[in-house]
């Protein structure tokens, strides 16, 4: 993830260099009220910088952890737009407006997310990506909604102990855990070798630490 990071702020740098260049202002957060109304008083070029820098703000701080299949996918978007719109600042404004929405957009518009929490939805879209998308990992007997579920009520149970203080101890135990849910939901390796399931375990457990402050308000009922 952190290449995307990487290459969108090379090519906002470059959309920004020149001699021509105004000074940019730094960006406002994509959750002030007051973001839209001062790209209103902005000339194009400086709207679309703009808004590429609060983007790219927005998704490194607040939905790189919270939510990396998001993260990735309009990363790659806001890529896409800086490098095939080099200069057309009008065209970029009118491309990043959709993708502003959907970098505020808690919930996505997904009918297979419908009735999920935001955080189950986000850990929906993780497991999606990493295991569905994996040609070691057979989902196909699987029912994600009800394993997602499941992964978010033992990371959060887990965590919630007191003798869970965040060490690699900790983290393999709930690796762990998420494993043998990941089993119980009926996701199997392709072959016999198991190290894409555990792997996938793991990477679940790295998530649910990083957002354990998320995970602990389910168990509150917020």
């Amino acid at each position: 993830m952190r290449a995307y990071g990487r290459k969108v702020r090379a090519l906002i740098a470059e959309h920004l260099e020149g001699p021509e260049s105004d000074q940019v202002i730094a960006p406002v957060s994509l959750a002030s009220p007051l973001f839209d109304e001062r790209l209103c008083a902005m000339p194009p070029r400086e709207a679309a910088a703009e808004m590429g820098h609060a983007l790219r703000f927005h998704l490194e701080e607040r939905i790189k952890r919270e939510d990396p299949e998001k993260y990735v996918r309009l990363s790659q978007r806001l890529e896409e737009i800086l490098r095939e719109m080099p200069g057309r600042f009008e065209e970029q404004i009118e491309a990043f407006g959709p993708l502003i929405e959907q970098a505020r957009q808690e919930d996505e518009e997904d009918p297979r997310l419908a009735g999920l929490s935001p955080l189950e939805q986000r850990l929906y879209r993780l497991l999606d990506r990493e295991a569905v998308e994996n040609p070691d990992i057979d989902t196909s007997a699987a029912d994600l909604r009800s394993v997602v579920g499941t992964v978010c009520d033992t990371a959060a149970h887990t965590m919630a102990k007191a003798a869970y203080q965040g060490q690699h101890q900790d983290l393999a135990l709930l690796a762990d855990k998420i494993r043998m849910d990941l089993v119980k939901g009926r996701l199997r390796p392709v072959c016999t070798e198991w190290t894409a399931l555990r792997d996938l375990a793991e990477r679940l457990a790295a998530y649910a630490a990083q957002n354990r402050a998320s995970f602990l308000a389910r168990l509150r009922g917020e």
